[in-house]
């Protein structure tokens, strides 16, 4: 694992694996005078959108800054200048330097396009010939469907969920239970 150096604070650090630490460093204590402050990895938060979030503090206050941004900042060179950063597996959580490349915003649309296209085109290979009942939480038959795809489309469920139930992972998804026919 490689570290460096947060472009927004000398206090932070950014790993090539997508961890960003604080560095030991001395701060000022209420009484007036200095202590140690151990450096520490620091823990992420997850937006609406899927995104990991940190607090840094720079300037005087605290910012929350997105973990892929720090990443590819500290480790990916951008001498065309490129505005985003894609997630090059879809996987908005892999923030490794590896998984990560700058683009224009046409650039990011058109890889979420194709990537949503190539995972759609891939489930309705596989997932098209396996059927899936709906129950109620009593056991009772609701529905049939001919693929998670159809439940996703009909009722808004996100399919994975449902699958899990189906695969026995989990007991029930979406206050229902869920089963292979």
């Amino acid at each position: 694992m490689i570290w460096e150096k947060t472009h927004l604070s000398n206090y932070y650090e950014v790993s090539d694996t997508g961890l960003v630490k604080s560095i030991d460093r001395y701060v000022n204590s209420k009484g007036g005078s200095k202590r140690l402050a151990p450096g520490r990895i620091l823990k992420f938060t997850e937006d609406e959108d899927g995104y990991y979030r940190v607090g840094i503090h720079f300037d005087g206050e605290q910012h929350t800054i997105f973990v892929h941004q720090l990443v590819a900042e500290a480790f990916i060179p951008n001498p065309e200048n490129k505005p985003c950063i894609d997630h090059i597996n879809g996987d908005r959580k892999d923030n490794r330097v590896e998984n990560l490349r700058w683009c224009t915003v046409e650039e990011n649309n058109a890889f979420e396009l194709a990537r949503n296209r190539k995972s759609e085109a891939a489930f309705r290979r596989t997932d098209n010939k396996v059927k899936i009942r709906q129950y109620s939480l009593d056991g009772e038959i609701i529905k049939d469907f001919n693929c998670s795809m159809d439940i996703e489309r009909e009722l808004g469920f996100d399919r994975s969920s449902i699958l899990r139930v189906c695969q026995g992972k989990q007991k029930t998804s979406y206050g229902f239970k869920w089963n292979y026919i």
